[in-house]
């Protein structure tokens, strides 16, 4: 679904002038959740902004559903396949009411009255947000903005959804509903997603973490193996480690001997509790 080739980009063309991003090599499958994680200024931001046009590569090429992005007859293909998600709700709420805010979208694509209110109430349903559809945007928390902007890109009816931090401006128990609504998206309308996160915990629900530094991918694989091994990788790229990685790495310094299974199951704090009782068990 997405292919990356080569890829470098730099935001001037003036001689010398360094690359946000260097020789990038990446695809990510149909139907896949991809986490994109990085030190601030590696260059996170600017991938995404390659996979709907808003930005095109100074050299190589990056490809979505086998259309070449570079290409401008793709532009607007490319721009309806893909929805883009920004990290500040308040940049994309257009509308004073929730469901004139989500037929924004749909109107400018010229469909039928009917279309139209079909696309915005599958949206808030969706997000969950359906029985706010007659509320004013400026009354709506922190998290329903975001819900509302995610549910204005759904209404185009993507096939990837893009999503640069949604959770940075967020609480605890906020970062935790929209990370349920991405899963629900990906499981459930079987959108291919890319998420951009400085969260860890979001990582690890994903089936790939792409692990940027200094421009260049330096890990592409499951997120369980890049937190493993007493978290060499997350330290070598200034990365925090989740917290249920890192509880389960000083027990297995102690003498505990956890495996792979048991990292993979450390995502949620109900999981790591479990975990944590059986071993405490033995020792007894």
């Amino acid at each position: 679904m997405i292919d990356f080739k080569n890829v470098y980009f730099r935001y001037s063309n003036e001689e010398g002038s360094p690359y946000a991003l260097s020789d990038i090599n990446l695809n990510i499958a149909e139907g896949q959740l991809a986490a994109v994680v990085g030190a601030n200024g590696s260059g996170k931001s600017t991938l995404a902004r390659l996979l709907n046009c808003l930005l095109a590569p100074s050299s190589g090429s990056v490809t979505i559903g086998g259309l070449d992005t570079s290409l401008e007859e793709n532009l607007w293909k490319i721009r309806r396949k893909v929805g883009f998600v920004f990290q500040n709700p308040e940049n994309q709420i257009v509308g004073t009411v929730v469901e004139n805010d989500v037929a924004f979208a749909p109107e400018n694509l010229g469909l039928a009255e009917a279309e139209i209110e079909e696309r915005v109430t599958y949206a808030l349903e969706a997000v969950g947000l359906a029985d706010r559809r007659e509320f004013m945007t400026a009354h709506l928390s922190g998290g329903q903005k975001q819900r509302l902007a995610i549910a204005g890109v759904l209404a185009m009816k993507p096939d990837i959804l893009v999503l640069d931090e949604p959770t940075a401006m967020l609480d605890a128990r906020g970062r935790d509903s929209i990370i349920k609504l991405i899963l629900k998206i990906k499981n459930e309308l079987k959108k291919t997603v890319v998420l951009i996160t400085h969260f860890m915990e979001n990582a690890l629900c994903c089936d790939k973490l792409v692990c940027l530094e200094g421009g260049f991918a330096r890990f592409a694989g499951p997120p369980h193996e890049f937190f493993m091994h007493g978290g060499e990788h997350a330290a070598k790229y200034s990365l925090r480690q989740p917290f249920g990685y890192e509880l389960i790495n000083r027990l297995n310094e102690k003498g505990f001997s956890f495996g792979a299974a048991d990292f993979m199951k450390a995502a949620g704090t109900s999981e790591l509790t479990e975990i944590i009782a059986k071993a405490l068990e033995n020792v007894r």
